[in-house]
């Protein structure tokens, strides 16, 4: 069995590998709720669980909430406090709005992601809309991705390392490098947003094939090549931030939502 080798499996230098990697599947739903005033995005996986919500005035964003309910690394939490600085955003802002400036580094990824897929959604008037994604694990350098919106399939790939070889169309597509501009340029709509939830799901799948929720307790400021990714992996929190422990949890079966409650509380 290989998982891929690629700049990003690099995991394996620093945790050790699943004995039972090969017969699982990493699943991904992003929920998002549009509603008067505001829109809550809310995202369950194998590696975290989180919400977060943006009210605006229908021109622009007036105020953000946001949390974290599991996670990998003991700082994540703070990254709710971070997000605020969305305030004034329009709703028609892009990714680059959202990534630029620095503000990648200083946020959660994830939660950056779905506040891009909550401004889209509002721009468009679009309803409630379910995004899921399920990733088996890889085994001889090779898996199959399948991305639905509300249930209806939206792609479906076939992955060869980080290399998409089928459908033959987009054949050759490496899902990394050159892969948002890529997709922008390709699709638009609720088809753009599932390319980008898929494409994310990508790399967070990898982690399935480690031991990543163990002990010894990692610390970030070990993992130098994430250094600068994102809210954990950046100064000061990096100094500080370890391993959650247990906080991986099996998709295989399905994918739960325990936080749509507290998410939709308000």
């Amino acid at each position: 069995m290989t998982i891929g080798q690629s700049s990003i499996d690099v995991l394996g230098r620093i945790y050790p590998l699943r004995a039972d990697y090969g017969s699982g599947i990493f699943r991904r739903r992003v929920r998002v709720l549009p509603g008067a005033g505001s829109v809550t995005a809310v995202l369950n996986d194998s590696f975290h669980s989180m919400w977060m919500r943006l009210h605006h005035d229908g021109r622009t964003v007036t105020e953000v909430e946001a949390e974290l309910n599991r996670f990998p690394k003991s700082t994540c939490p703070a990254a709710a406090d971070v997000l605020t600085e969305l305030r004034g955003l329009p709703i028609s802002a892009d990714r680059r709005d959202l990534f630029s400036d620095g503000r990648a580094g200083r946020n959660c990824t994830h939660l950056l992601d779905m506040g891009l897929l909550a401004l889209r959604l509002t721009d468009r008037g679009d309803g409630e809309t379910v995004f899921d994604v399920a990733i088996p694990d890889v085994v001889d350098g090779r898996t199959e991705l399948t991305a639905w919106v509300n249930g209806a399939v939206f792609h479906h790939w076939t992955l060869t390392g980080d290399t998409i070889t089928a459908p033959e169309k987009i054949a050759g597509t490496n899902v990394f490098g050159g892969f948002a501009s890529w997709a922008e340029a390709r699709f638009d709509g609720v088809a753009l947003d599932a390319a980008r939830v898929a494409q994310k799901s990508v790399f967070v799948s990898k982690g399935l094939a480690y031991k990543v929720d163990g002990v010894p307790q990692v610390r970030a400021i070990n993992e130098t090549h994430r250094h600068g990714q994102c809210h954990s992996f950046s100064w000061p929190s990096v100094e500080v931030a370890t391993d959650n422990v247990g906080y991986v949890i099996d998709t295989t079966a399905g994918i739960d939502e325990p936080n749509i409650e507290r998410a939709t509380r308000n």
